[in-house]
């Protein structure tokens, strides 16, 4: 097994990136390239923390449409991925799968991370918090000045 960066591959089988982050929400397209010789044989995506675990989601020849969907491009010899509308639940280990015969399979680990708190959602419901509680504690303290100033009479100064 060689690994280019964040791209693995196999000797014989199949490849694919090898660490995934999306944010919450959002959504990923994930490529698995396959030696020539699996053109015609079926391809699934799985999720599972080992090979003998994985749970197929989604195959090529049954393609759900919705959160999770598989598309098949045998010229290229890739099929690709897609996850929607992801969630932190959606964290974990999935499987790039290609059927070689009935019980028989080749596969690669995609690490996939959808981070509870991301800089573009729960950070900054935080940050307008903290701005919302500063004003009125600013609108707080503006208002007892002005109560003071006009309740309780302040002695003049002479020269």
């Amino acid at each position: 097994i060689r690994d280019l960066g964040d791209f693995h591959t196999v000797p014989a089988g199949v490849s694919t990136l090898s660490t995934v982050t999306v944010q919450r929400g959002g959504s990923v397209t994930i490529p698995c390239a396959y030696d020539d010789g699996y053109k015609t044989h079926v391809k699934y995506w799985c999720k599972g923390s080992d090979w003998s675990s994985c749970a197929a989601i989604v195959r090529t020849d049954s393609p759900h449409e919705g959160k999770v969907s598989v598309r098949d491009d045998p010229d290229q010899q890739v099929f690709t991925v897609t996850m929607n509308n992801l969630t932190d639940g959606d964290s974990g280990s999935y499987w790039c799968g290609v059927e070689i015969s009935k019980g028989s399979a080749v596969g690669k680990r995609v690490s996939l991370s959808v981070p509870e708190d991301d800089d573009e959602g729960g950070n900054n419901e935080k940050q307008s918090s903290l701005v919302q509680l500063a004003l009125y504690v600013g609108l707080g303290l503006l208002v007892l000045l002005l109560i003071r100033k006009v309740l309780v009479p302040q002695p003049e100064l002479t020269n």
